[in-house]
């Protein structure tokens, strides 16, 4: 996803799917909780992701949308996981989780909205933070 050719849209959608398996892993080893100190903050995080995007996104406004949402589902099973389940392995998954959601953010922002100084070295270190602690939750 962060190679400027025209392989974004795929990129998107192989990382949609992905999220929508770790939704899936996490609803199968928990019933999810509405909690709103859990739900309002990552809500507040989608909503400014979408105003900081939107006016730079032209056609890709609805995938991207869709993957925000999505990627902050995610995110909060992943938390809401660990305030349910305890334990050091749901704390590195919910932490995997936040760091996918600090990785996508800086490459979204540093693609579409303005050049970020040492993006790639923070979307990168942050990504595979993430699928580390993913791969030694389980």
């Amino acid at each position: 996803m962060m190679l400027r050719e025209k392989k974004f849209t795929e990129g998107l959608t192989c990382f949609l799917v992905a999220h929508g398996l770790y939704i899936a892993a996490f609803l199968a080893t928990m019933r999810p909780r509405i909690d709103p100190w859990t739900i309002l903050p990552l809500f507040i995080y989608a909503i400014l992701m979408m105003q900081v995007l939107f006016p730079h996104l032209g056609k890709l406004k609805a995938p991207v949308g869709l993957y925000i949402i999505v990627i902050t589902s995610m995110a909060g099973l992943g938390i809401d996981r660990f305030i349910l389940l305890g334990g050091t392995p749901a704390l590195t998954a919910g932490a995997a989780a936040i760091l996918f959601v600090i990785s996508d953010s800086v490459l979204a922002v540093d693609l579409f909205v303005r050049k970020i100084k040492g993006a790639q070295w923070l979307i990168l270190s942050t990504y595979f933070a993430a699928q580390w602690l993913f791969a030694m939750s389980v």
